[in-house]
């Protein structure tokens, strides 16, 4: 499936960064409802470096039009830093699959409705309202928010 290179990045660190959490809690996220998230992966050789920095780019140029269709009340730069904080939290260790712009876009999207769940929280209006952008898509909010906005991790993040 066309997803499943992109969604297979997601580490237990990453669930504990979305959901406010330290790095050091990603334990607690190894297995939510049955499904694995593992260990964050780094390749030695540098080549998870070398993705990220690709990853990054692509997200980069996806980023302002998604910011400029929901009316994102924040500068880029800011929810720039945010998706680089959740890259650093993701295991790298594949091709970076070769997306059209408009599929980066709804990678943004979901990447951003995570972030809003405790790290951006401020855009969760602006993003809640406007989930329909993954209808058609193929893919879920449930693949990295599998706990959903859960009331005792929001209420501790200022959600």
């Amino acid at each position: 499936m066309m997803w499943d290179s992109p969604f297979s990045w997601a580490s237990s660190s990453s669930l504990a960064y979305i959901y406010g959490k330290d790095k050091s809690a990603h334990e607690e996220f190894l297995f939510v409802y049955g499904k694995e998230y593992p260990r964050r992966i780094i390749l030695v050789d540098g080549l998870s470096s070398e993705i990220k920095e690709t990853i990054a780019g692509c997200l980069a140029r996806a980023l302002p039009r998604v910011a400029t269709d929901l009316r994102l009340p924040i500068p880029i730069s800011e929810l720039e830093k945010g998706l680089e904080s959740l890259l650093e939290t993701m295991s790298l260790t594949r091709a970076v699959p070769s997306f059209r712009v408009e599929q980066w876009q709804v990678i943004v999207f979901v990447l951003l409705d995570a972030l809003s769940v405790c790290r951006i929280p401020r855009i969760a209006p602006y993003i809640f309202n406007r989930n329909k952008v993954l209808e058609g898509s193929g893919i879920g909010n449930d693949i990295l928010l599998p706990l959903g906005r859960v009331p005792q991790f929001a209420t501790r993040c200022g959600g």
